[in-house]
């Protein structure tokens, strides 16, 4: 047998991950977090369909500290760590923005919440 054919028969064929859809939540091991958005942004002539979040440094902290807390300060954060204007993360659906600022808070340490109601029993 030559070594191509050997080498053939030893392939193992790659998995295909699923694609992503509206709604996922995807982290990569960098800690890189992605956001499908179920209700995406016409923005000018562009379609915001995701958004991507990295973990915050304590400098990029500080921006929470322009907001008056809550969700003010949250969308501060989103905006500082997405790279999205404030106004555009102003305009996510309830849905979407609960998404995104789940992954702030596990990025903070703080429990998720679903509709405002913490899933830490």
């Amino acid at each position: 047998m030559s070594s191509s054919a050997a080498l053939q028969e030893d392939t193992v064929p790659a998995v295909q991950a699923k694609a992503p859809k509206p709604g996922d939540t995807v982290t990569i091991p960098d800690g890189t977090t992605t956001c499908y958005l179920l209700c995406p942004l016409d923005v000018g002539e562009k379609q915001i369909s995701l958004i991507t979040l990295h973990e915050p440094s304590a400098g990029e902290l500080e921006v929470l500290d322009k907001g008056k807390g809550g969700v003010q300060s949250t969308n501060y954060l989103i905006a500082k760590i997405s790279g999205h204007p404030y106004a555009v993360i102003c305009r996510l659906s309830a849905r979407d923005w609960t998404s995104v600022s789940n992954v702030v808070n596990k990025y903070l340490g703080k429990p998720q919440e679903i509709g405002g109601i913490s899933s830490e029993i």
